[in-house]
């Protein structure tokens, strides 16, 4: 039997006070209210980059012992070196967030629009640094990935 997480991406919208955070509740606390009503949660700001260790913390401190928490790998990984030579920044971001213990859920690896099979090179070789005791998930843009060849390699790597 599989393990169900529901969550959204995000928690912290100014939108969502009145219609789900109570009126007058700090934004300080919108995680752990929001962690009372879902079992999951996709963060997307780790995209922007590595947060700080106290932030991690936070966000492991302040949520049940069964929640799960996502995170997008940087973009500075993904977008900008396009898997290339990014061995010790991968390293650096995933030692932060093994921080969160058990509530580690996958990390998302999310290619730009513009990343093609054509770059499926980089892909090969950036693949086996990826520890194995940590669940990653891959999000391609480009439908030049959508063929069997993408998923026998995806598998290969336990993604």
């Amino acid at each position: 039997m599989a393990d169900w997480y529901l969550g959204t991406m995000g928690f912290s919208y100014k939108q969502w006070v009145g219609p789900f955070y109570p009126d007058g509740l700090s934004p300080r606390f919108h995680l752990a209210y929001y962690a009372e009503r879902f079992s999951g949660l996709e963060i997307d700001s780790t995209f922007y980059g590595t947060p700080a260790e106290t932030a991690v913390h936070r966000w492991r401190d302040v949520t049940p012992l069964e929640f799960k928490i996502c995170l997008k790998m940087p973009r500075q990984i993904t977008h900008e070196a396009r898997l290339v030579d990014v061995a010790e920044l991968t390293e650096e971001f995933l030692d932060r967030m093994r921080l969160l213990g058990d509530k580690l859920g996958a990390i998302l690896i999310q290619f730009p629009p513009n990343f093609t099979r054509a770059e499926v090179s980089n892909l090969i070789h950036f693949l086996p640094q990826l520890p194995r005791d940590l669940r990653f998930a891959v999000e391609f843009r480009h439908p030049s990935w959508n063929r069997p060849e993408t998923a026998v390699l995806l598998e290969a790597h336990n993604l």
